[in-house]
């Protein structure tokens, strides 16, 4: 039963990213559980889910709530205001900014760059290096 109702919680966080415990109480109630709020706490907790602060919803670690029309155009923004050139040595891609601040207001900018490289489903480690 408890795989059942965690499954059914990602899936509801996954399509309607409740933004209480009640919300998802509810949700949980129509689909036929019955849960209380200390046993949603605990499914919570064990399945990592987080509160997003920029919607207040319950997310996936490390998922990214922003919708990609806007992660598309912030990145395009740090890659017009930033970027000075690129370089390429074997599996290696270097981003050049310019920048020799790493950290003061700009190095969101620098992250900002970093960050948004794409998902190609190969493992990709990002640096800020002076």
């Amino acid at each position: 039963m408890k795989r059942r109702r965690q499954a059914a919680i990602l899936d509801l966080v996954d399509r309607t990213a409740p933004s209480s415990q009640e919300d998802l109480r509810r949700r949980l109630t129509a689909l036929g559980f019955s849960v209380t709020q200390a046993t949603l706490s605990r499914d919570l907790r064990d399945l990592g889910l987080v509160k997003a602060s920029a919607d207040g919803a319950y997310h996936r670690p490390g998922a990214d709530s922003t919708p990609p029309e806007v992660a598309i155009a912030r990145l395009q923004h740090a890659i017009a205001e930033y970027l000075t050139g690129v370089d390429r040595a074997l599996q290696l891609v270097v981003l050049k900014t310019g920048m020799v601040v790493l950290f003061g207001p700009r190095e969101a900018a620098l992250r900002q760059l970093v960050g948004g490289a794409p998902s190609s489903g190969t493992p990709y480690q990002t640096g800020i290096t002076a």
